[in-house]
């Protein structure tokens, strides 16, 4: 399960939106619909009711959009931090804790898009982080850390394109479990347009988890949505590999030029699922 959280109105209605129209293009061609549930609720609202939406105990890991250098001092990561202290740890020590197995992991460095996994129980001690509100109401035991950012800035217009945000979710969902609660990525400080940035979730979310008898299916899903066509590896076996993947309207697709996709039914029908 996928959990959007996201306070803001239009981000939640373009999220259910693209949702709503993935899920009926899987339909029409027999597919399970994508597993996503999302919320139009600040963090603390969402956390405080958590109970009311799933009554499992299966475990989540959360999303945190960051920085390059693991710094978590506002916004939806100060949202995590506050829900994981406590009278015997501040916010301060939280934050510093994290960032420093983040800078860890990445060798002080953690480029743009790239995602690593924070064991929080591990990192915490078990006990001690079993006591926190993070734990006890949504059962979160890891933090996917994947910086849109190197520092806080608007990003730069050429980020509209899918590869930023796609890049982001596809790192995610490589490194996490299958439940997992995640904010709009990009629409904060990096000001990216809202709608564009969703879609590009979206699209992420339904290539990665999509059901294939091949990898390379998935392969022709990416290169269609992110406009990239198979031939620009030339004249070889494994493209030709790939092309057996191809329904007949995808290959008409790449024959002509025009791989740009309009619709997520066009997505769906360009390859053999």
């Amino acid at each position: 399960m996928i959990v959007f959280l996201d306070v803001s109105t239009t981000i939640y209605r373009h999220f259910a939106h693209e949702l709503n129209s993935v899920n009926a293009a899987l339909s029409g061609r027999g597919l399970e619909p994508l597993k996503c549930k999302p919320f139009r609720k600040s963090f603390d609202s969402y956390m405080l009711n958590a109970e009311h939406y799933f009554t499992h105990e299966a475990e989540f890991s959360i999303c945190s959009p960051g920085n390059s250098f693991g710094f978590m001092y506002g916004g939806f990561d100060q949202c995590i931090i506050n829900a994981i202290s406590n009278e015997n740890k501040s916010p301060m020590v939280v934050c510093e804790k994290i960032q420093g197995e983040i800078l860890k992991k990445s060798t002080s460095y953690l480029p743009v898009s790239q995602a690593i996994s924070v064991d929080l129980p591990a990192l915490f001690g078990t006990d001690s982080y079993h006591l926190t509100q993070l734990w006890k109401r949504l059962r979160v035991s890891r933090l996917i850390y994947c910086p849109t950012m190197a520092v806080p800035e608007r990003l730069p217009a050429e980020s509209t394109t899918p590869t930023l945000i796609f890049d982001c979710i596809w790192n995610i969902l490589n490194v996490s479990n299958s439940n997992i609660i995640i904010p709009g990525f990009g629409t904060g400080v990096g000001g990216l347009d809202s709608k564009k940035a969703v879609k590009d979730m979206i699209a992420a979310i339904l290539i990665h988890t999509i059901e294939s008898n091949n990898e390379l299916t998935k392969s022709l899903l990416v290169m269609f949505y992110l406009n990239k066509n198979c031939t620009a590896f030339g004249l070889n076996t494994e493209t030709e590999s790939m092309r057996s993947y191809l329904t007949d309207y995808g290959a008409a697709k790449v024959l002509n030029g025009n791989i740009a996709v309009h619709s997520w039914e066009d997505l769906l029908n360009s390859v053999k699922l």
